[in-house]
């Protein structure tokens, strides 16, 4: 529905990243993210939430040519709880650790 020339819509599309990285936005934005290599970069930072991102340097083979870029390749959380305890999460993509 449209009010006073504003489209609006039920919910927004939850944000997402994903391969090297191409972000999909709420409301519908799109961009692409070139990290450094080695360098961690803060995503989101929220009262209660923290998430970081590391990225590396990448090669992607993408319609017949090579795209020198990055990817990533950690990600840390630092989140507080209700009660007050600090958790701090950590992925990483190439650990062989379950």
């Amino acid at each position: 529905f449209t009010v006073a020339g504003f489209t609006c819509r039920p919910a927004c599309t939850p944000p997402v990243a994903r391969k090297d990285p191409h972000l999909y936005l709420p409301h519908g934005g799109r961009a692409d993210f070139r990290g450094a290599n080695n360098v961690t970069f803060a995503m989101l930072s929220a009262k209660d939430v923290a998430f970081n991102v590391k990225f590396e340097e990448a090669d992607f083979n993408w319609a017949k040519r090579i795209v020198h870029g990055t990817k990533m390749a950690a990600a840390y959380w630092t989140i507080r709880t209700f009660t007050g305890k600090m958790l701090h999460i950590e992925y990483n993509a190439s650990s062989k650790l379950g």
